[in-house]
């Protein structure tokens, strides 16, 4: 579950009803709220090549960037900032195929919010034009690692 958390009584309220739920869903994330236009990016990584990149905008009112409720892919150039950053995230989590999401701060410019080893990339695929799945495989297929 992710939740925008405006005052302590919904922070509050959000942590008591998870507390009665099934143990993994006593963990929390807390992560800070960054001001952004209503959309973020999905750079796709094999090894250290950023293959692809979408924004990811807001759908419906929501201020979540998610394909499912209601928002829409559109391709985004990769700049030589946006994949350094990118190659620095995968690094950090040791991994080889992954998504990097990024958030474009007002105050601080791009930032990455999250890594991901198992990525949605059907939108990007989309939009892209590019055979992630091909890339993805010859990499492992030609990798020593």
């Amino acid at each position: 579950m992710i939740s925008k958390i405006n005052d302590k009584d919904s922070a509050e309220g959000i942590i008591e009803s998870r507390e009665k739920m099934y143990p993994i869903y006593q963990i929390h994330y807390l992560e800070e709220f960054v001001k952004r236009p209503p959309r973020d990016i999905r750079a796709i990584m094999v090894g250290d090549k950023v293959v692809a990149a979408i924004y990811r905008h807001s759908g419906n009112g929501n201020w979540k960037t998610n394909m499912a409720l209601g928002g829409r892919a559109e391709k985004c150039e990769v700049s030589n900032e946006m994949e350094e950053m990118c190659i620095k995230a995968k690094n950090a989590v040791e991994g080889q195929i992954v998504g990097v999401d990024l958030m474009e701060s007002e105050e601080r410019g791009l930032v990455v919010h999250e890594v991901n080893n198992t990525t949605e990339y059907k939108n990007t695929v989309r939009v892209c034009e590019v055979d992630i799945p091909s890339l993805m495989l010859d990499y492992v297929l030609n990798s020593n690692k």
